[in-house]
């Protein structure tokens, strides 16, 4: 097996306990400013400092774009950096990483490329690591969800994208930025690595003024690579290629001249090579095909996964997001999703990191997964415990009153909070669109569990080959004799334990606080802003103290009831507070 990963290991243990660390900037999902310039700290949840990293960067295999391309790509909406805006879109900013990559995003080269072009790529983190604020400090903990927006991330790279490559002077611009980016590579045939006076002879035509011997030279590249990139074959865009680097005009300048008719060739090839990545972008963001837009926090993989592996010539619209869930005491579950619809992690993975951008050949079923990164991945999680409840940040549990909620518990939630069983749909009362989902869709006579049976056999069959994956390595990550997806027309029960560090609440994300949960459905807000400030004393999202122009949650769109889970409603309101009180203790 062969991977690019590299992480510098940052200065504290991620044990139990909280860890206070250098502070960082992670932008709030709902407006991109700065969520967290004060203090970090991050709270543990049993994972070492080896295992932080591996859960933080390692390369599933997923790679989707050159890391120099992210790297050298303008945000359409603000100009900056697109890499330095990544927090705009929930991703939780890592001060410890090198390649300045968030949390949950990964540098690595696809199996068996010469080149060793580094490609990022998407791994577990970035939807189970969050963060929440409260009063300037920044709470981040591993296991819990992530106010991530895939949705707007990719469309927003893709639109920032298609405006560079549409625009034949900011196409060449890119390329200059690429270049620059790519001076440090070790080997000559690197993706956009140029010699030192190639380099320097494009920056002095980029950079070159309107009417100087230069500018004649800056228009007829950046026509001729703009025209390659676009060409409908790579055979049309060589013949193009070939005949603009027999036409580049003399400019009369020694340094530049020698390299001009090679930086057609060399920066027109790499370009061709870039279309692909970002023709994949583009497949990536158009499988998001919603109705109900999931927003910061949610995502409707099942629908993506059907719109991208099983029916891309017609997608269906996605009605049913469901909240990003926390992986506390990951090494229980023996059934996994809302639903408990499969127990097969690792095909689960393989769709996931297939439909998060790696590569994938319908028609061999070969893909870039990397088999043994994807059970390190799962390997680590099953480390992951709950965080205690950091009084040094949101203030001292009162453990009198919590031991009046433990009894309260005890009679009121235990029962069915313990164990894995699926509640039906008709008994708990929330939202069904998610649970109907999985059974609904069908293709040629066959299931969505069917096809998927089907889909992971062939897929992870090649790949298991091709990586010399053992029996010993699947039976470590395998969480039954028979793996299984099935339509269970219900959710499934969760133990409580870090139910503190899951806001918002139910299934679908609807419930802003364990106070509104405890509410009858009536009562509960019919509308609210997501964002990362937490509310101690409710236990959940502070919707007051988000930013006005964040992301509104509303009820009444498709997927989005928060009625139902009416259990607790009818207790008091001093018993309701000794029940949370007691919630912040698990």
């Amino acid at each position: 097996m062969k991977t690019a990963f590299k992480v510098v290991a940052g200065a504290a243990l991620l044990g139990l306990g909280t860890v206070w660390v250098l502070a960082g900037r992670s932008g709030d999902p709902a407006d991109g400013a700065p969520a967290d310039e004060g203090p970090r700290v991050r709270l543990g949840v049993g994972l070492s400092a080896e295992d932080a990293e591996v859960w933080h960067h390692l390369d599933e295999g997923g790679g989707f774009l050159p890391l120099r391309f992210l790297q050298a790509l303008e945000d359409a909406e603000t100009g900056a950096s697109f890499l330095a805006s990544m927090p705009r879109y929930g991703l939780v900013a890592d001060p410890d990483d090198p390649l300045g990559l968030p949390i949950g995003f990964t540098a690595g080269t696809l199996y068996g490329d010469p080149r060793g072009e580094l490609l990022v790529g998407v791994n577990c983190a970035a939807c189970h690591s969050g963060l929440y604020t409260f009063r300037g400090t920044s709470m981040v903990i591993d296991g819990a969800p992530n106010l991530v927006d895939f949705e707007a991330l990719f469309a927003e790279l893709t639109r920032s994208a298609r405006r560079t490559i549409e625009d034949p002077v900011e196409l060449l611009r890119l390329a200059r930025r690429m270049a620059e980016a790519g001076r440090h590579m070790p080997t000559p045939d690197a993706f956009f690595a140029l010699d030192e006076d190639a380099r320097e002879a494009l920056a002095r035509v980029v950079d070159a003024e309107e009417g100087s011997r230069h500018a004649p030279v800056r228009a007829h590249l950046a026509r001729s690579l703009h025209a390659a990139y676009h060409a409908e074959t790579d055979e049309q865009a060589a013949r193009l290629l070939e005949g603009a680097a027999d036409g580049v005009p003399v400019s009369g300048d020694p340094d530049v001249d020698p390299h001009t008719a090679g930086l057609v060739s060399r920066l027109g090839s790499d370009l061709r090579l870039l279309r692909r990545r970002v023709d994949r972008l583009a497949t990536i963001h158009d499988a998001f095909t919603r109705e109900t837009q999931a927003g910061p926090g949610r995502a409707d993989s099942f629908d993506a996964i059907w719109n991208l592996l099983v029916q891309a010539e017609a997608p269906v619209a996605m009605t049913a997001p469901v909240s990003i869930p926390h992986l506390f005491g990951y090494e229980r579950f023996h059934w996994v999703h809302w639903d408990g619809n499969t127990n097969t992690v690792m095909a689960r993975d393989y769709a996931q990191a297939i439909a998060l951008g790696a590569d994938f050949d319908p028609a061999t079923g070969r893909s870039s997964v990397l088999p043994q990164n994807v059970m390190a991945l799962e390997s680590v999680a099953r480390g992951i415990g709950a965080p205690a409840w950091p009084e040094d940040v949101l203030g001292a549990i009162d453990r009198g009153l919590a031991a009046q909620g433990a009894q309260i518990y005890a009679r009121e939630c235990a029962s069915c909070h313990t164990g894995e069983r699926v509640v039906p749909v008709a008994e708990v009362g929330t939202d069904a669109a998610r649970a109907r989902l999985f059974g609904d869709l069908h293709k040629d006579g066959k299931s969505y569990g069917e096809l998927l049976t089907e889909l992971a056999d062939r897929v992870m069959g090649l790949s298991f080959a091709e990586h010399g994956v053992s029996e010993a390595e699947v039976a470590a990550v395998r969480r039954a004799a028979e793996p299984t997806w099935r339509v269970t027309n219900g959710y499934r029960v969760r133990a409580l334990d870090g139910i503190w560090a899951s806001p918002p609440y139910l299934h679908n994300g609807s419930v802003p606080t364990l106070a509104d949960l405890l509410e009858p459905p009536e009562a509960r807000p019919d509308s609210f802003l997501v964002g990362r400030e937490y509310d101690p004393v409710k236990v959940g999202v502070d919707a007051r103290r988000q930013p006005q122009s964040g992301w509104m949650f509303r009820t009444g769109e498709p997927g989005n009831d928060n009625g139902g889970h009416v259990y607790g409603t009818e207790l008091s309101a001093d018993q309701k507070r000794a029940l949370i009180e007691y919630l912040k203790t698990l």
